[in-house]
C-alpha cells in the first residue's frame, strides 16, 4: 500500500512537472496564437468526452466493483472486466463517431467566438484527436486492471505520457510546418500507452477469456452492480466537465488568444495544488478514515495551520508578481507581450484564492475519507455553479479577467462550506490576526520592489523569491501557534 502510494504521488508531481514543461514549449513555438487556441480548444472537448467515462466511471465503479469480485471469485472479477471492455469499446466508438463527424455542430454550439480559418483548424484537430479516443479509454481500463493488482504505474503515468507525446506534436510540427502534427501526437502516444499498458497485464498473467457462457451468465448481476456504483456519481463528472466547457465557450466569445491564455495560467495554479495538497489529500483518505470526530478535527486543525501559513503567502507572492511568473516561465519566442498580458489577467483572478484551493482539496478528502461523498458532490456543484454564474455576468465588463476569477470564487465556496462543516471558523480568525497584519506589511515590501526593479526581469525575480522567503520565515516562526504546529510537524516525519 505505501508503495503504491508513493508511486502514485511521485508519478503525479513528475507528469505535473513534465506539464509545465509542455506549456512552456507551447509558449515558445505558438503562444496565444490561432493555431494554439484551435488546438486547446480542441483538448478540451475531446478530454471531455473521456474524463467522464475515465476518470470518475472508473475510479467510482472498477475499483471498488473488482475488488469485491476479486474477493469472491477471480473468474468473476475477470468477467467484469472483460465486461467493463465491451462496454467501453462500444462507448469509444460512439464518442469517436460523435467527435469526428459531428466537428462541425461542436465548434459551433462550444465555440462560438471563432470563425474562418479557426474553425476549419479547430475542426482538423478534432478529428485527429477522434482517432485517439479508443486507444485512451481502454488503455486506461487496463492501465486499472493492472492497478488492482499491483501495478500502479500506468493509472499515475499517463498524464506525463501524453504531456511528452504533445511535446514531440509541437517539434514536429514546427520542423515540416503542419500544426496537425500536434494532434497526431496526442494519438500516436495513447496508441503506444495502449500497447504497452496491455503488455503489462499480459506479463502479469491478467488477461484470460472466460468463456462467453460464463460471460453472459454474470451480465446481469453485473450491469445492475456497476450501475448502481456510478449512478449516483454521474451529475458530478456532469457539472465537473461542463464547467471546462462553459470557460471555453466564453472565452472564444472574447478572442482565441484568451482560449489558448486559459490554460497557460490554470498549470501553475494546477501544479501548486498538486504538489502541496495531494499528497497529504492521498494520505488522508487511509488516515482520517480510521479515526472518530473529535480526532479528526484535532488532526485538521493541525493540517489546515500549516497549508494556511504556507499559502497564504503563496497567494501573495502570485497575486503581486503574477506577470513576473508568466514571464519567467512563458516569456520566450512566439510569447510576446499581448499574450502575456492576457495570461497575467486570468492568472491574477486564479491566485486570489490560491490558499482555498489547496486547503479545500485536503478538506474534500477529509469527507470522503469519513464517507461524505453527497456532501463533497453537493459542495463541489455549488462551487461549479457560482464559478459559472459569476463568468456569465462579467465576462464582457472583465475580459479575460472574469476566467480566473470564477475560478477563485470556486474555490472560495468551497473552503468555506469546508471549514464550516469541520468546525474551523474559529480556527480561521484566530490564524487571520497574525496573517492579515503580516500580508499588509508583505504586500507594501512587495509593491516597493516591484517599483524599484521594475524593467530587471531576473533581478526582480530574485529580489521578490528573497523578500518572500525572509519575511514569511521570520513571520511564521515568530508566532507562537504557528511555530508550534510548524516544528512538531517536522518532528513527527
Amino acid at each position: 500500500m505505501r508503495r503504491g502510494l508513493f508511486i502514485l504521488v511521485t508519478t503525479n508531481i513528475a507528469s505535473k512537472v513534465v506539464g509545465v514543461l509542455r506549456e512552456i514549449c507551447f509558449a515558445t513555438f505558438y503562444g496565444v496564437s490561432a493555431v494554439m487556441g484551435a488546438f486547446r480548444f480542441s483538448q478540451t472537448i475531446t478530454m471531455v468526452f473521456m474524463n467522464f467515462f475515465t476518470t470518475d466511471t472508473l475510479n467510482a465503479g472498477f475499483l471498488p466493483l473488482f475488488e469485491r469480485y476479486k474477493q469472491e471469485s477471480p473468474e468473476q472479477a475477470l468477467c467484469f472486466f472483460w465486461f467493463l471492455f465491451a462496454l467501453l469499446g462500444l462507448l469509444s466508438l460512439l464518442i469517436f463517431s460523435l467527435l469526428f463527424f459531428g466537428t462541425h455542430l461542436l465548434v459551433h454550439w462550444f465555440a462560438p467566438g471563432f470563425s474562418g480559418s479557426v474553425v476549419a483548424t479547430t475542426e482538423q484537430f478534432i478529428r485527429i484527436f477522434a482517432f485517439g479516443v479508443p486507444f485512451c479509454l481502454l488503455g486506461t481500463l487496463f492501465s486499472y486492471l493492472a492497478m488492482g493488482n499491483g501495478a500502479f504505474f500506468g493509472v499515475s503515468a499517463r498524464p506525463m505520457f501524453e504531456s511528452v507525446g504533445l511535446m514531440m506534436g509541437v517539434v514536429t510540427s514546427v520542423w515540416d510546418h503542419r500544426v496537425t502534427d500536434i494532434a497526431w501526437g496526442f494519438v500516436i502516444v495513447y496508441i503506444l500507452f495502449f500497447f504497452m499498458m496491455v503488455n503489462i497485464c499480459f506479463r502479469k498473467k491478467l488477461l484470460r477469456w472466460v468463456g462467453m457462457t460464463v460471460l453472459i451468465k454474470n451480465f446481469s448481476v453485473m450491469r445492475h452492480d456497476f450501475w448502481k456504483t456510478v449512478r449516483p456519481l454521474l451529475i458530478l463528472p456532469l457539472f465537473m466537465q461542463g464547467k471546462y466547457v462553459v470557460e471555453k465557450l466564453f472565452a472564444s466569445l472574447m478572442a482565441v488568444s484568451v482560449v489558448a491564455a486559459l490554460d497557460y495560467a490554470r498549470i501553475i495554479i494546477q501544479t501548486g495544488v498538486n504538489v502541496l495538497a495531494m499528497p497529504i489529500g492521498l494520505l488522508g483518505l487511509t488516515v482520517f478514515s480510521v479515526i472518530d470526530g473529535k480526532q479528526l478535527a484535532k488532526k485538521l486543525e493541525s493540517v489546515v495551520t500549516i497549508l494556511l501559513g504556507m499559502t497564504v503567502p503563496m497567494t501573495l507572492f502570485l497575486v503581486f508578481n503574477s506577470r513576473l511568473v508568466i514571464l519567467t516561465l512563458y516569456g520566450y519566442g512566439k510569447f510576446d507581450n499581448h499574450a502575456v498580458g492576457e495570461a497575467n489577467s486570468i492568472l491574477v483572478g486564479m491566485a486570489l484564492a490560491f490558499f482555498a484551493q489547496v486547503v479545500s482539496y485536503v478538506l474534500l478528502k477529509a469527507m470522503n475519507a469519513q464517507l461524505q461523498n453527497q456532501r463533497v458532490m453537493l459542495y463541489l456543484i455549488l462551487g461549479i455553479s457560482c464559478n459559472i454564474l459569476f463568468i456569465i455576468l462579467f465576462y464582457r465588463q472583465l475580459g479575460p479577467l472574469s476566467l480566473g476569477i470564477g475560478e477563485s470564487i470556486y474555490a472560495m465556496v468551497i473552503f468555506i462550506l469546508g471549514m464550516k462543516y469541520f468546525g474551523l471558523f474559529q480556527l480561521l480568525l484566530q490564524l487571520m490576526l497574525f496573517l492579515v497584519p503580516a500580508a499588509i506589511f508583505y504586500s507594501l515590501g512587495s509593491i516597493y520592489l516591484a517599483d524599484f526593479l521594475q524593467g530587471l526581469r531576473w533581478l526582480a525575480l530574485i529580489g521578490q523569491l528573497s523578500w518572500f522567503a525572509i519575511f514569511w520565515g521570520i513571520a511564521l516562526l515568530a508566532q507562537k501557534n504557528m511555530r508550534t504546529h510548524l516544528l512538531g510537524w517536522v518532528w513527527e516525519k
